[in-house]
């Protein structure tokens, strides 16, 4: 079975997915840091400003199983990718 993804917001371990999982993370009106983290592998950090009653979407993209082992050794600070729901299509 897959490990967890830690969803980490400023830091802060704020919720554990597996693949298809998501969560709602509420937060105050300001700039966050998110990134996704599973043992030493993280993605890079992204600052995301929030505002109002806005709604902001991420979604976490994994390599594949070769990539994943280079990784290891070459940027385990990039082995997922973080991007906003709202690029996807760009």
């Amino acid at each position: 079975m897959f490990r967890r993804l830690n969803v980490c917001l400023d830091g802060d371990k704020r919720a554990g997915l597996r693949p298809g999982d998501s969560a709602e993370i509420e937060v105050d009106e300001e700039e966050h840091v998110l990134q996704i983290q599973m043992d030493w592998f993280t993605s890079p950090e992204v600052t995301v400003a929030c505002s109002g009653d806005s709604v902001r979407a991420f979604t976490c993209r994994m390599p594949g199983p070769f990539s994943a082992l280079i990784r290891i050794f070459s940027g385990p600070d990039s082995a997922f990718g973080l991007v906003p729901d709202d690029a996807r299509g760009a």
